[in-house]
């Protein structure tokens, strides 16, 4: 019972983060429909497991399982190349990204249709696509990470407020998936490598509590929901209305005293 609320709660923390930065992502570069898919996606899978009890729920939580093991790492290398590279807008080229993915979500569809060798041949080849696939997106990803931000030749030539948003947010959310992604690998290491579904499962409390941080700084920076702009907005603006009140006060009035009563207070 705790472990099912455990994982409602991450789903409720990923759908409000949903909700917010769906209000954002077609005004701020750092947002975009990847970033918003793959926490949709993180989200239901974690509602389903916390509602497994409801049947059709519980049938779901496996596919929700295989979908969010597919996708994840394909979405965080497109992420990040559109916020490193200033394209936040969806283009034609994003599918590729996407063709390999939906094809084996397709395919996870159809298992209950299959049966005998077929079923164990498509198992195995779904099994062994998601694994090549998760560490080649892991690579580039961490190449993408590497040759732009610890070479500092691309975002930290302009040293702005946003540029440097943009760096700190995309370490965040590459070591936030790098550290899921190392917990499904030491779970296959403890199973002998039996790279599935069912085994990578177990222990689904840490990317919980991963999953949970993650929401929660997210929600409580807001420059990583509402983005640098509008923080440097607010920001010009409090400090232009202290500079009005400064000037307010520290104005002498050369007002002539006309009551009695000021004049004595103010000889005073």
């Amino acid at each position: 019972m705790l472990l099912k609320s455990l994982y409602l709660l991450t789903s409720i923390f990923g759908f409000i983060t949903v909700l917010l930065v769906s209000n954002q992502y077609k005004f701020k570069k750092h947002i975009n429909v990847h970033i918003i898919i793959l926490f949709t996606i993180s989200s239901v899978r974690f509602l389903t497991f916390g509602l497994s009890e409801i049947p059709i729920l519980g049938t779901i939580a496996e596919f929700s399982e295989r979908v969010s093991l597919t996708f994840t790492w394909p979405l965080t290398y497109i992420y990040l190349c559109k916020i490193i590279y200033n394209k936040p807008q969806f283009q034609k080229t994003d599918f590729t990204v996407y063709i390999l993915p939906a094809f084996l979500t397709l395919i996870y569809a159809l298992e209950p249709l299959l049966s005998g060798v077929i079923y164990s041949i498509a198992l195995f080849t779904c099994m062994t696509s998601v694994f090549l696939l998760n560490w080649y997106y892991f690579y580039k990803s961490s190449t993408l990470i590497y040759s732009n931000f610890l070479k500092q030749n691309r975002i930290e030539k302009t040293r702005n407020v946003t540029n440097k948003a943009i760096k700190k947010l995309g370490y965040f959310i590459y070591i936030t998936i790098s550290l899921l992604f190392l917990r499904i690998m030491v779970v296959n290491l403890l199973f002998r490598n039996q790279f599935s579904t069912t085994i990578n499962q177990y222990l689904l409390w840490i990317s919980c509590i991963i999953w949970i941080a993650f929401y929660i700084k997210m929600l409580i920076t807001p420059e990583f929901i509402y983005g640098y702009e509008l923080m440097n907005n607010k920001i010009d603006e409090i400090n232009k209305n202290q500079i009005q009140n400064d000037n307010f006060w520290g104005t002498i009035s050369n007002q002539p005293i006309l009551i009695e009563k000021d004049q004595l207070i103010h000889s005073k």
